[in-house]
């Protein structure tokens, strides 16, 4: 890379990172992922993401005793 024909950096291969192998299956048993966790989302929910308001009026009534 140059500026008016004068180099101003060098390009160096970055230096290999050794890290030690991963450890497959550490949480075998620890996490359950339900069936239906791939199912389609409900309409209602879709709606909400595509045909809401981008900026939803906050209500008064949220229950944290402000407002």
């Amino acid at each position: 890379m140059a500026k008016a024909g004068k180099p101003i950096c060098r390009l160096l291969p970055l230096a290999a990172e050794t890290t030690d192998p991963r450890t497959l299956g550490i949480l075998t048993g620890k996490i359950h992922v339900p069936d239906g966790f791939d199912d389609p989302l409900p309409e209602p929910l879709i709606d909400l993401f595509y045909k809401g308001p981008i900026f939803p009026k906050e209500s008064t009534e949220s229950g944290t005793g402000e407002g």
